[in-house]
């Protein structure tokens, strides 16, 4: 992928003549005083974030690119007719699998600390629009009591910095509260009550 066009707030990238955008956030020189600038014509190696937007928006962060093919292998293991599910890097030849169930999807890749209130997961919104406030379920297999696991979303975070929404494929921090946290472990998808999604 080829920088085109560097502003203020991030730089045009073009890769097989599609174009796309890399917030300055998301290039190493945010992060590291180190790392020169981008400029035109730099060539760098990304991953899609976000490739429902008019541009798409791609990071070229090493800790983005580490997650989504750690993500993307992770999926294609444990669900191989899903596999392309994961952020791809770009110009691989393929695209993020975008879901069109307006329902809100969060799949649980770790439990960082289920003692906590609230437990605190590592997630990847899988469809639809999640925000703060909403109530989820669990699989009916993982109520083994027969009742409805309802867990409340209490916070969202991305890099550590607070937000009111996710949306496929981004991964986040959450804080889920609720009698079903005993339950959550990895790969779960938890989803929105209907009269709750975006």
């Amino acid at each position: 992928m080829t920088v085109i066009a560097v502003a203020s707030v991030g730089s045009r990238v073009e890769v097989d003549g599609e174009t796309g955008f890399i917030d300055q956030v998301k290039h190493p020189s945010w992060w590291d005083e180190n790392c020169p600038p981008p400029e035109a014509g730099d060539r760098l190696h990304v991953v899609v974030l976000d490739a429902s937007r008019e541009e798409p928006r791609f990071s070229a962060l090493q800790r983005d690119i580490d997650m989504g093919r750690h993500l993307r292998d992770t999926e294609a293991r444990d669900h191989p007719g899903r596999a392309g599910t994961a952020p791809q890097k770009a110009g691989s030849g393929g695209s993020p699998h975008m879901d069109s169930s307006p329902a809100a999807e969060l799949q649980i890749h770790s439990v960082e600390d289920g003692g906590a209130t609230p437990a605190v997961c590592i997630v990847r919104c899988m469809g639809g629009v999640v925000r703060t406030g909403q109530r989820f379920t669990t699989p009916p297999a993982v109520a083994v009591t027969g009742d409805p696991v309802l867990l409340s979303l209490d916070w969202i975070k991305c890099y550590e910095r607070t937000v009111d929404f996710i949306h496929p494929p981004w991964n986040a921090k959450v804080g889920l509260s609720g009698s079903g946290v005993n339950s959550l472990t990895r790969g779960i998808i938890l989803t929105a009550l209907a009269d709750e999604g975006p």
